[in-house]
């Protein structure tokens, strides 16, 4: 490891001096860039009106504790074959007649053994779920985010490269035509130079056109660019410190995990209805009250009426109990999804556990590489120099350093992406 770090040190500086900035182009930071993915992305509106829906839900189901006003009037023409006394006055009158009546009325309810405590549980509960589930679509924009970010990054580098590359290159086909018109090298030397050129800048319009798309891609998940005008991605550490401990990491996971949470919030909510279900085989108690005007003719007459109601529903087609094993069956399901749950996301964090690791070790075997393809690029050039190489050998050890500096810089973001996953992987937000 001690041999590998003047390698790394000095392939970590040569991407930072690639992400030096260019132009006047602002840059835009990472926070920035989650800010204006949790403004504007369309799927955190969504999920935030699912969590004002289940808001208005509960609003609903505690209307039940509250009492109940209503009022209603009408008019009636009726016809009668005999004298009848009206609801609200002995006036009787028989043959074509006008009625006309008005009431209004309160209840009050006072206890039902549990259905309308169960349906404000189970609507709080459901509430409760639509934020776990609001968090849950928080941590996944936060870690596709975080991949588009350093994708771009990784793709401007690239980019960066097969410029130099390309730099590198020219120098060489002048040389070679300098060798050429010296006497010294023949026309293939010339030759291999203008293909390799050509290739060269084959792989830079590749890659220019692949930043292009990253970019694209980000923008898309934020809802549109981060600001206005131009601007350029600020550079990230390279290698943040890794975690080591793996069943801390599981433990941190099962505890703040919001899909987990969402599921214990459902199960919750699926007791409340059972509790609810189970209040139909009882009855329920309510007070009423109600004042009322009714006659023929104006004035009308009034009345008013008030008491307190016992309503048990004795016998209901078995409804109530398939609404009870209804509830137990979803209460068994939610049991299994949550423990189906816990086991994913043990896996999950340690498959991205070893990811991360997997990254790690990568950047120092690039970092190998990259020092052991510029040895390479300074033997064949020498030999080159002095005759005693060919083109074909010096072209090959180029384009191996280029290659060499793109896998160190594709090991250094495959690190950050590894580890944007495992902070996923364990409920989001930085690891400690």
């Amino acid at each position: 490891m001690n041999k590998l770090c003047p390698a790394l040190i000095a392939g970590v500086l040569y991407i930072l001096a690639l992400a030096a900035p260019a132009g006047a182009q602002p840059e835009v930071t990472l926070q920035q860039v989650l800010d204006a993915a949790f403004k504007n992305n369309p799927g955190i509106a969504a999920s935030q009106s699912e969590v004002e829906a289940a808001k208005a839900g509960v609003t609903q189901a505690e209307a039940g504790y509250l009492p109940q006003i209503s009022g209603q009037a009408g008019y009636d023409l009726r016809w009668a074959e005999t004298s009848r006394s009206t609801s609200s006055s002995s006036y009787s009158r028989a043959g074509q007649y006008d009625y006309y009546a008005a009431e209004l009325s309160l209840s009050q309810y006072l206890y039902d053994f549990g259905k309308t405590s169960g349906r404000v549980e189970s609507s709080r509960s459901s509430l409760a779920a639509s934020q776990k589930g609001l968090a849950t679509t928080l941590a996944d924009l936060v870690r596709d985010v975080k991949n588009a970010y350093y994708e771009v990054l990784k793709k401007r580098h690239l980019v960066k490269v097969n410029q130099d590359s390309l730099r590198v290159q020219k120098q060489h086909l002048e040389q070679a035509k300098a060798f050429h018109q010296a006497g010294i090298r023949p026309k293939i030397d010339v030759t291999k130079g203008e293909v390799e050129l050509s290739r060269t800048r084959l792989e830079l319009i590749q890659a220019r056109y692949n930043f292009r798309t990253s970019k694209v891609d980000l923008e898309k998940l934020l809802g549109g660019p981060p600001v206005s005008g131009t601007y350029q991605l600020k550079e990230t550490p390279l290698r943040p410190p890794m975690p080591e401990d793996l069943k801390h990491l599981t433990k941190l996971a099962l505890e703040r995990r919001p899909e987990i949470a969402d599921l214990k919030a459902q199960l919750m909510a699926a007791e409340a209805d059972l509790k609810s279900a189970e209040g139909g085989y009882w009855p329920s108690l309510n007070a009423r009250g109600g004042y009322d005007w009714a006659d023929t003719t104006f004035p009308l007459e009034s009345a008013w009426q008030a008491g307190v109601w016992l309503q048990w529903d004795l016998f209901t087609g078995l409804r109530t109990k398939g609404e009870v094993d209804q509830a137990r069956a979803g209460i068994n399901k939610l049991k299994a999804r949550i423990r189906g749950q816990e086991l994913s996301v043990s896996q999950e964090v340690s498959q991205n556990f070893l990811n991360l690791h997997e990254a790690s070790e990568s950047i120092d075997t690039a970092a190998l590489g990259l020092k052991q393809a510029e040895e390479n690029l300074a033997l064949a050039k020498g030999r080159y120099r002095t005759g005693v190489g060919n083109a074909i050998e010096f072209s090959d050890a180029e384009v191996l350093v280029t290659q060499a500096r793109s896998t160190l810089v594709q090991a250094n973001y495959s690190y950050l992406q590894a580890l944007a996953e495992l902070e996923r992987a364990v409920g989001g937000g930085p690891i400690k």
